[in-house]
């Protein structure tokens, strides 16, 4: 009798397990292909060769070649058991199929010509790209020759993924940059919070670079390369000395600052005025966020 008590409590335990993953499985299959209605675009990239050397130094700003790989051909971003496989797929072999319209689509919201989502791809803070920097972009990477493609494998998603997607932890890019989101909202706050010509370009810079590793709130967290402070860590820097953070990845007090130490290969095609507004809107928000007053003390470490 209890043999059999145990043999059922054991078919029983399998059996609730079995529909515990059938959930997750067709719950997040359903969100992985869920279709959005493509956003009217009359894009068309310009392909000057001042835009594409503006790109060429845009993407590697905003990160294109640390997720797509050098030369835009591709690669495995992120591989973990139980967690997922995700690919960023070369950009060079898109550019055969993909129309200008697709690419705008693509990069500001998230959506593939099918009109499902991608995957990891940062369409809600790039959503605001101006129309000449989105141009810069699309005209650099119809520039680059197809070449050698590796032959990447197809995303995967494991449990703890999926589980992930059913809880709300994760979202497609095209969830994201949609209207009304919650990382809309997130954006949108920080932008707001620029009043000047300058602070509003250094917002527009924050968000579409910084937020990278900083959050689209800009208020830090687990980056890509380990952890991100707040933005408010300008408040440790005078100007010059952010201008040497960013010119030089040399910290203020000659301390390492890990991944902070490498950011300045990625701003060569920034202006000095353009770092300078890049501090004077993290100074703003830093205001902003302690009630008007611009001269508080910072409580943030300044990496």
């Amino acid at each position: 009798m209890i043999k059999k008590l145990l043999q059922w409590g054991g078919a029983g335990i399998l059996g609730v397990a079995l529909l515990a993953y059938a959930w997750l499985w067709i719950g997040s299959e359903r969100i992985f292909n869920e279709t959005h209605a493509l956003p009217a675009s009359d894009f068309v990239a310009t392909g000057t060769p001042e835009a594409i050397a503006q790109g060429e130094a845009l993407t590697r700003a905003i990160g294109c070649h640390g997720c797509h790989a050098d030369g835009m051909v591709g690669q495995v971003l992120f591989e973990e058991p139980f967690v997922a496989r995700v690919i960023a797929p070369s950009v060079r072999t898109a550019a055969e199929t993909y129309s200008d319209a697709d690419f705008d689509r693509a990069i500001r919201w998230g959506i593939r010509p099918d009109g499902k989502g991608l995957i990891a791809m940062p369409s809600p803070a790039l959503r605001h790209l101006s129309d000449e920097d989105l141009d810069a972009i699309v005209s650099y990477i119809r520039s680059l020759d197809t070449g050698v493609i590796p032959d990447l494998p197809k995303n995967r998603y494991g449990p703890l993924a999926r589980f992930g997607m059913m809880m709300g932890e994760f979202e497609t890019a095209a969830v994201g940059a949609a209207e009304g989101s919650d990382a809309q909202a997130q954006i949108e706050a920080q932008l707001a919070m620029a009043t000047t010509e300058e602070e509003r370009r250094g917002a527009y810079i924050s968000m579409i670079v910084c937020s990278d590793c900083h959050g689209f709130d800009l208020a830090g967290g687990e980056g890509p390369d380990g952890l991100a402070t707040d933005l408010r860590m300008v408040l440790a820097y005078s100007d010059s000395a952010f201008m040497a953070l960013m010119r030089e990845g040399r910290a203020h007090d000659g301390r390492d600052i890990g991944m902070m130490g490498e950011v300045y290969e990625r701003m060569g095609g920034f202006t000095d005025d353009d770092i300078r507004a890049i501090r004077a809107y993290a100074m703003a928000r830093a205001a902003g966020l302690a009630g008007g007053t611009s001269s508080i003390e910072s409580e943030v470490d300044p990496r």
